[in-house]
């Protein structure tokens, strides 16, 4: 029989810290390469601190759920540093991604910006 889950376990603390440090290392190393032009505005260290901040929280939040969803056990180290590292690089890209197009298209008017959405460009 087996034991109910209980958040107090080893496995479940290692997993979670597993995937935050995966997911720092994975979110500093995209920032190395692409970095958002409001986040150029900032000190390194506020930046880092972003940064940092963005990629340890969606890895530790998504690493369990995205790996129950493809049928992997979140609790597993090599899986949960996998995840947790690819996660924090995904998650530093598409807030850069979304930063930048907000700062493209500051002064902007809205109606302009929904119609470039429509077009695609």
């Amino acid at each position: 029989m087996s034991e109910p889950f209980s958040i107090f376990s080893g496995g479940f603390i290692m997993s979670k810290t597993l995937s935050a440090i995966a997911g720092f290392i994975g979110g500093i190393t995209l920032s190395f390469f692409w970095k958002s032009r409001k986040l150029r505005e900032h000190s390194v260290f506020v930046g880092g601190a972003i940064i940092g901040s963005i990629s340890v929280t969606a890895a530790i939040v998504l690493t369990g759920m995205v790996a129950s969803y493809i049928g992997l056990n979140p609790t597993n180290a090599d899986v949960a540093l996998g995840l947790g590292y690819l996660i924090g690089m995904v998650s530093v890209g598409v807030v850069s991604f979304v930063a930048n197009y907000f700062s493209r298209h500051e002064n902007d008017d809205i109606v302009q910006v929904v119609h470039e959405l429509k077009d695609g460009t």
